[in-house]
């Protein structure tokens, strides 16, 4: 079966190259062919990552040219060690804001991108990165450190040891080329004064910085008396009176969900793993894996069934999970591309009257000869694993966890019907498509077409 994968995926035409395990070669280039709506989560994956890529080099190259203004007016150790100050202050800062969010109970108002953000690890992968003095001066003159390279691979494999991709490596990078920016700037500057010429509004188009709302109750003041000021992250404007801008690879808790900066959808805004199958099967509702959990179980037999929350029964989510129909397997090999996997974990074996504690979901690739199921998700557990990209699972519950598969219920139209649609992934499509119809690899080019067919739902 080896020789016949390999004879397959070597025959067709490749847009993975530079995977190696033929197996996977194999899954990637058969789930590719599978159906469009699996082409457009590969390319909105490669799309995303060569966002990632372009804005760090403009902002290299704006360091550059900032530095080459400044270098016979000041010397490399100074300005390493004002940056190095300035990340030590903007740690501070972030843990007091921390501190202060833990006293205010969960609400609507407090976006769960911003009460987990993880600012305060990334700043410190930044300041480890800045004290190498080689990896400053390269930053600093526009460079990527030696042995980093910020080339986008053609798909991201999470937790890749290889790779700044698909771990925190990448965001690290990212907190250290713009906490040098800032450095460069002044030693008052903050995020929101950084302009970039080839965006009209850097930090709304971002792909590497992410603008999430700080509630008005929350008095910053409180936090400390230099926040507003000194906080390089701090953010405001009439639509968003306090804001956290935090840095990301595409992933955070929570996603952006009813956040009304961005209640039209960001293109490239960041992704957690429910978030985004919400859009890919074209859903009114962002939910997430504890719906995916109940809607499973109500396809079970009753006396079988276990826990469904009352409750979650009387909601609009009933009607809005109508779009998965639950996949009962028995064979790993009857899971498909396309079809959408989702685990729940429990801290007991006896989890029937539970609903666990943690999950995760994304799109299935296909299955391995062992198993395991190759799928594409967003994901994070720092530092190992962060972003958008492969991971792998066994195909079969434990006493820890129930693995979960569903079919998308959907029909074929053509792209322009997509495109009219008021979704919010039809919207993110068709803004990128506009933007960067030049850019896109041509063996992506034929998406664009008005006969191509897209899934979507019925």
């Amino acid at each position: 079966m080896m020789e016949n994968r390999e004879n397959y995926a070597m025959s067709q035409i490749d847009n993975f190259l530079d995977i190696k395990d033929v197996e996977l070669h194999f899954i990637l280039n058969n789930a590719y062919q599978h159906s469009s709506h699996i082409q457009n989560a590969f390319w909105q994956a490669q799309h995303y990552y060569a966002n990632v890529s372009e804005e760090q080099n403009t902002l290299l190259q704006q360091n550059s040219i900032l530095y080459s203004n400044i270098k016979n007016h000041i010397d490399i150790a100074t300005l390493q060690s004002q940056t190095i100050t300035r990340i030590e202050q903007d740690t501070a800062f972030i843990q007091q804001l921390n501190k202060a969010l833990t006293f205010y109970s969960e609400s609507d108002d407090f976006t769960w991108s911003l009460r987990t953000n993880k600012m305060e690890s990334i700043l410190s992968g930044a300041k480890q990165l800045l004290l190498d003095e080689n990896a400053f001066t390269q930053i600093l003159q526009g460079h990527i450190p030696e042995g980093y390279d910020n080339t986008p691979p053609s798909v991201v494999i999470l937790g890749d040891e290889n790779s700044i991709y698909g771990n925190s490596q990448l965001t690290y990078l990212s907190g250290a080329i713009l906490e040098v920016h800032l450095s460069l700037l002044d030693q008052e500057s903050q995020i929101q004064d950084i302009q970039l010429s080839d965006y009209n509004n850097w930090i709304d188009q971002s792909a590497l910085v992410h603008l999430t709302p700080i509630p008005e109750c929350v008095d910053l003041n409180q936090v400390s008396a230099a926040f507003t000021d000194n906080f390089s992250f701090y953010f405001s404007d009439e639509i968003t009176p306090q804001g956290l801008v935090f840095i990301h690879s595409g992933y955070a808790f929570g996603g952006y969900r009813d956040e009304l900066r961005y209640q039209d959808s960001k293109e490239l805004g960041p992704e957690d793993c429910s978030s985004w199958i919400a859009k890919i099967v074209n859903s009114e509702i962002s939910f997430s894996t504890i719906d995916e959990l109940y809607t499973y179980r109500m396809g079970l037999p009753e006396d079988e069934r276990g826990y469904v929350d009352s409750e979650w029964l009387m909601s609009d989510y009933v009607k809005t999970m109508d779009v998965l129909e639950p996949l009962f397997i028995d064979d790993p090999f009857d899971i498909q591309p396309g079809q959408i996997f989702a685990f729940r974990k429990f801290d007991s074996p006896e989890h029937e009257n539970s609903a666990g504690f943690s999950g995760h979901t994304g799109v299935v690739l296909g299955v391995r000869e062992n198993g395991n199921v190759v799928t594409l998700s967003y994901a994070r557990n720092m530092p190992d694993i962060e972003g958008f990209g492969l991971l792998e699972f066994p195909w079969e519950s434990t006493a820890e966890r129930e693995m979960m598969f569903f079919d998308v219920k959907q029909k074929a139209i053509s792209l322009n019907d997509v495109l009219s649609d008021n979704s919010i992934l039809a919207q993110d499509s068709l803004h990128a498509i506009e933007s960067y119809q030049g850019y896109l690899p041509d063996i992506l080019n034929p998406l664009l077409l008005s006969n191509t067919e897209i899934v979507v739902l019925a």
